[in-house]
């Protein structure tokens, strides 16, 4: 029994079990496969990806700088793993860390989407084990931690009994798989829905792309029962290799045949923010070359031009590569948007510059298409595309204007148009100098970030606002500048008081640096809001929602121009949404 225990957890350790290694079903394109074709292509060989859905990876890390704020945790788990893990590190006594004030044994996790790449970071999730006396996770730094895989004995137990391979012993203990990323960094709060949650202790916290992986996670490609043979898994491989220009050599390959009916297959850079267009177009990769291209890109064409059609047209002729981008380019001048915006798309995904100004023009006039035309942009990835991006920075609706910005930061975190400045390790704070008029916008969740739009944002006089439970903000009636106070409850202790100009920039900074959070410097942003003190309007989560690629075909067949298509966000669809711009569901969301 033991033999079939281990030979679940050697599972484990490739990182495609259980959960992350789930069957999803096939990628829908827009419409029905023809019921002839003579071109093979791979969805006729293959049956389904597998290890296609999100990844929670785990594990037990330490928060430095709390300040007082720290606490013991009991006799648990994570306790028992920090303790070792101190002791590897030659400390004397690991309970004197654990248990000080300044310090906090947390409870460390992230989500690990499909495809994702070695070295790419990700966001990281913290909370504290159960009966944990820590006071607040405010002001907290994690230490370097990894995070794992796992599985419980009765998942292992179920997996081995599906597959023949006989049971293992009862119990449902937690088994460890093995290291896939290391976490650490500053810990920010997330901004909650309770009006008073700035004066709430700090239990849950997140570091924004904390994470850094220290492997791929491919997807798997399943050959149907009847094609289940090394030659086929060797001629899928081979062709999505070559339609991805992925070279000969085993560290650039795109996809590797890993058995007889399993193919293993990344996820090229340029498609890393739109994984479900790369599933679309894996499926759709011809077998072999066709032998008359020329008739082959015709017969797409024509199916291109009809917008009904059109995105898995578009598809079709972006997996076909070289041979398929004269006729996509000839789709940017259709008289339909959903053709010039299909083919496009497609062309982004190909590095084709020519494909910038449709993309552009898309996000601006088709709210629809706003969230796959600015990912497209920012996969595009080089100068036209971020100018075009840019321009988009002073667009009126802010879910394009913050939508541009993301993709920005996506292509280059540091360009000079978009980067951040840390507000005392608590928030970041986006000076963003575009023409048009100013907004201000915030995030619930993920990251702690004020991105402030157009020309200078100020508070007008004369307002009294507070910042969480100790700080305060005022000005009087024809004041030039703000006074930050700070007062504590602490028998004898000084109110501390500065002043600063009326741009939120400088108020924000000063604020962090008396200790205020994000969530203090949201409550304080929109008091300033609802009472009119704050120079323009404030935003929050104006992410571009993707309507999924099935509905927009289907709606195309009776408002082929697209004027009805705000009918079409009564269906937005969370996992049609690009990654650029997805969400954590509130289903998917680690608990402790």
């Amino acid at each position: 029994m033991k033999r079939y225990l281990l030979l679940a957890v050697s599972f484990l350790m490739t990182g495609c079990f259980l959960k992350d290694f789930s069957t999803v079903a096939r990628p829908q394109i827009d419409d029905a496969q023809p019921a002839t074709d003579a071109m093979q292509i791979v969805s006729n060989v293959a049956a389904e990806f597998d290890n296609a859905v999100d990844m929670v990876i785990s594990g037990y890390g330490i928060v430095y700088g709390l300040d007082g704020n720290g606490g013991a945790t009991p006799p648990c788990e994570a306790r028992t793993a920090i303790s070792e893990r101190l002791k590897r590190e030659k400390y004397e006594n690991p309970a004197e860390i654990i248990d000080s004030p300044d310090h906090a044994v947390v409870i460390v996790t992230a989500i690990v989407r499909p495809g994702v790449r070695r070295d790419e970071l990700v966001d990281v999730e913290v909370t504290l084990p159960q009966g944990s006396k820590v006071k607040s996770l405010r002001g907290g730094l994690l230490q370097p931690t990894p995070l794992m895989t796992f599985a419980s004995q009765g998942e292992v137990r179920d997996y081995l009994k599906q597959n023949d391979f006989g049971t293992v012993t009862d119990g449902n203990r937690l088994l460890k798989g093995h290291e896939v990323s290391m976490a650490r960094g500053p810990i920010q709060s997330a901004l909650g829905g309770k009006a008073n949650e700035s004066e709430l202790p700090l239990k849950r916290g997140f570091v924004w792309k904390g994470a850094k992986m220290l492997e791929s996670r491919a997807m798997y490609l399943v050959l149907k029962t009847d094609q289940q043979r090394y030659r086929v898994a060797e001629q899928v491989a081979k062709r999505i290799n070559e339609t991805f220009h992925a070279g000969d050599s085993d560290s650039h390959k795109v996809a590797t045949a890993k058995h007889k009916d399993l193919v293993a297959v990344a996820v090229p850079a340029r498609y890393r923010l739109n994984r479900p267009h790369y599933m679309r177009v894996v499926w759709a990769v011809p077998l072999s070359p066709p032998t008359n291209a020329e008739s082959y890109v015709l017969e797409w064409e024509e199916k291109l031009n009809q917008p009904e059609t059109a995105l898995s047209a578009a598809i079709r002729l972006e997996a076909l590569g070289a041979p398929g981008i004269p006729a996509l380019n000839r789709g940017l001048k259709s008289d339909y948007p959903l053709v010039r915006f299909a083919a496009a798309e497609a062309l982004a995904y190909q590095g084709q510059t020519s494909a910038a100004d449709t993309l552009h023009k898309s996000a601006s006039e088709h709210p629809a298409l706003q969230a796959y035309a600015l990912t497209a942009l920012a996969a595009l990835d080089d100068a036209l595309s971020m100018s075009k991006l840019e321009d988009l920075l002073s667009a009126k609706e802010p879910e394009l204007r913050y939508g541009a910005f993301r993709a920005l930061r996506e292509i280059d975190p540091n360009g000079d148009l978009i980067k951040g400045e840390w507000a005392k390790r608590s928030f970041v704070i986006h000076n963003v100098a575009t023409p048009g008029s100013s907004l201000v916008h915030l995030l619930s969740e993920g990251r702690a970030e004020v991105v402030l739009f157009g020309e200078s944002v100020t508070l007008l006089p004369p307002f009294s606002l507070t910042a969480g439970p100790n700080i305060t903000v005022t000005a009087r009636a024809g004041d030039k500048v703000a006074t930050i106070s700070r007062f504590s409850a602490k028998e004898g202790a000084t109110p501390l008081h500065a002043q600063a100009s009326l741009n939120v920039t400088e108020i924000l900074k000063k604020l962090a640096e008396f200790g205020g959070t994000y969530n203090d410097a949201a409550e304080m942003l929109n008091k300033a809001h609802d009472r009119k003190s704050l120079s323009c309007p404030l935003v929050m989560d104006a992410l571009p929602k993707a309507v999924p690629v099935k509905r927009l075909a289907e709606a195309a067949r009776l408002d082929k121009q697209m004027e009805q298509e705000h009918e079409l966000f009564k269906e937005t669809d969370e996992t049609s949404t690009p990654g650029l711009f997805a969400q954590k569901p509130e289903g998917d969301r680690p608990r402790d």
